[in-house]
């Protein structure tokens, strides 16, 4: 007797009815697949388009949690997928080459389509990596009248070096490759970056193109020059906080000493591209400066950071830099933290801008004249 074709509708049913045995993940009307994890109809011209749609949602749900793709090679995870799926579990390489990219594709649509049609703002940043190389971000969001919106981090990108041009064309290729052929050079409004000379040239460049664009400068920037300057006007606690730091480095017996004089934790290790970290520390040493003393006394000197600090403490410069730390510029940290929130204001921002005008006022002598000078760069 000879074979009777397989209709299509019964081999649609029999390819989504693996996935269906606990729950409900595939329906089908006998002409189409409809995937209702994410409600959307799905290839079904051949049986591999349906389990790629799983696999595609496995590296679309670990990137979305922030999960990395390599917890995958781990054996004892692969076993547990594979118990209560049933299925097969993907190599990491196989996400990583094959499905992410759609995965990325997918969502950089998602962003273009949610600001297609609105006015919007972009956030420049260029830092360096652990290599030294020089890495741009751009960030993306939408401008709303009434409250503040989550930008999208739409490019980190390595530059061959950091000048204007290569900002500029930074931005430029990144915001036609998300929205493509859609005009937007009416809809960008505002640029927002440091005040480094070759951003303020970069803006420049882009306001030939996108004629509406405003450029402002980041508040927390321009109150970390001021942190900066304040480090340049007090030397001796600047050597204070970079060799304090060393003291207690993989020396467990000092911090023993530490810890039966102090009930605190360890002098803050400061960060140099971490803001209000260096501030941190100089107050934590004000706050303690005479339990400190005690205990860099009763430390043998066997290390050059150790007696460098010892002879530090002694000296008047160190008090009286401490001292002005503390009387005019314990709030600044606070403030800088406060500004790096997300969902503030611009009215709570501005408010914050004229606080810390108005702190810097009663600032006394040159250092007053010279950090107000900073403040209105």
């Amino acid at each position: 007797m000879p074979k009777v074709a397989q209709s299509f509708s019964s081999k649609l049913h029999s390819w989504i009815a693996p996935y269906n045995i606990k729950e409900e993940v595939f329906t089908t009307d006998g002409k189409m697949v409809h995937y209702n994890v994410c409600l959307k109809h799905v290839g079904f011209d051949r049986k591999s388009q349906i389990d790629a749609h799983c696999t595609t949602d496995m590296c679309s749900a670990f990137i979305r949690a922030d999960i990395p793709l390599s917890k995958l090679n781990c054996d004892a995870f692969r076993q547990f997928l594979g118990k209560y799926t049933g299925k097969k579990t993907p190599n990491e390489s196989t996400l990583r080459k094959t499905y992410l990219p759609d995965a990325f594709n997918d969502i950089m649509k998602r962003i273009a389509l949610e600001l297609r049609g609105k006015y919007f703002y972009i956030v420049v940043d260029e830092t360096t990596d652990s290599r030294g190389c020089y890495i741009a971000n751009l960030l993306i969001g939408r401008l709303n009248l009434n409250s503040s919106t989550k930008p999208f981090l739409v490019a980190s990108q390595e530059l061959e070096k950091t000048n204007h041009t290569t900002v500029a064309r930074f931005i430029n290729d990144n915001l036609k490759r998300l929205f493509g052929e859609y005009h937007l050079e009416d809809k960008l409004l505002l640029m927002t970056s440091d005040a480094a000379p070759y951003m303020v040239k970069a803006f420049k460049s882009l306001q030939i193109v996108y004629s509406n664009i405003i450029h402002v400068t980041c508040i927390v920037h321009g109150l970390n020059h001021i942190a900066e300057k304040v480090r340049e006007l007090c030397p001796a606690v600047n050597i204070l906080v970079n060799n304090g730091k060393k003291i207690f480095l993989k020396a467990p017996a000092r911090v023993g000493v530490y810890r039966s004089i102090i009930n605190a934790r360890l002098p803050p290790n400061p960060v140099v591209t971490r803001w209000e970290t260096w501030l941190q520390a100089a107050i934590f040493y004000s706050d303690n400066f005479v339990e400190f003393k005690v205990v860099m006394q009763n430390l043998e000197e066997d290390a050059a950071s150790v007696t460098k600090v010892k002879a530090l403490l002694f000296e008047t410069a160190i008090v009286k830099e401490l001292a002005f730390i503390k009387s005019y510029i314990e709030f600044l940290p606070d403030i800088m933290e406060a500004l790096e929130t997300r969902e503030m204001s611009l009215k709570d921002q501005l408010e914050k801008h004229s606080f810390v005008e108005e702190k810097l006022k009663i600032v006394p002598g040159k250092e007053g004249k010279v950090l107000q000078q900073k403040f209105k760069i």
